[in-house]
């Protein structure tokens, strides 16, 4: 892999120019993908414009909307109404992914996915977890055909005046891969332990049509 495919490799594939998506997706064998976003831009030039044309897809959405599941698992809440434990300032926690859920991904055939974890800690107070990044990758190692697909940074702290922002507790974080943050209503859907998935609420067959993934924040164990 050359310099130059590294440094798009940190590009998320929703946010790289029309051309370089295109020739993503022709290197993952979308030839008919790759087809339909040079015509457009042959008929219509490289704007954002024209680049609608063909998304959105559910792997080149640009936002991710954040949810949190309970100990008790069902409703999903907004991740921003969750109100922080401060019973867990200091305390050495585990962050795990639970969920992985791929609604539509670049390329064809089998996908091998890798997701990446990173945790920095800004302020001691809030040592535990102040920050977190997730990265998904569609990849096939060493070839120009890998692809980053997803990632996100997400602030966990105690705050508790009523600033925006994301609060830590035990529990399931959800992040979904959304076009716009008006795309999902939260009070429409609930996670169901049984089909192992976020469901709609009225209609447990419907599901999102999104991307999402599902972390859970516990303590760690004690030894």
């Amino acid at each position: 892999m050359s310099a130059g495919d590294e440094k798009m490799m940190d590009v998320v594939i929703g946010r790289m120019p029309p051309r370089e998506v295109a020739a993503r997706l022709r290197a993952m064998g979308d030839v008919k993908g790759a087809d339909a976003i040079e015509d457009a831009l042959a008929t219509q030039g490289t704007s954002e414009k024209a680049f609608s044309l063909f998304l959105p897809k559910p792997w080149g959405y640009r936002e991710h909307k954040y949810g949190y599941i309970g100990p008790g698992g069902g409703a999903i809440a907004p991740a921003g109404g969750v109100t922080a434990d401060a019973a867990l300032t200091g305390a050495q926690l585990d962050v795990s992914l639970n969920r992985l859920f791929l609604q539509e991904y670049p390329g064809f055939g089998e996908h091998t996915v890798l997701v990446t974890f990173k945790e920095s800690a800004a302020q001691p107070a809030i040592k535990p977890l102040s920050e977190i990044t997730l990265g998904l990758a569609s990849m096939l190692a060493g070839r120009s055909d890998n692809a980053k697909v997803q990632e996100f940074s997400l602030g966990l702290d105690f705050d508790a005046s009523g600033s925006p922002g994301v609060r830590l507790r035990e529990g399931n974080y959800v992040a979904m891969q959304v076009q716009d943050d008006y795309a999902i209503n939260w009070s429409d859907w609930v996670f169901d332990a049984n089909h192992d998935a976020i469901v709609g609420v009225s209609d447990p067959d419907l599901r999102p049509g999104c991307n999402y993934l599902v972390f859970r924040v516990s303590r760690a164990p004690t030894v």
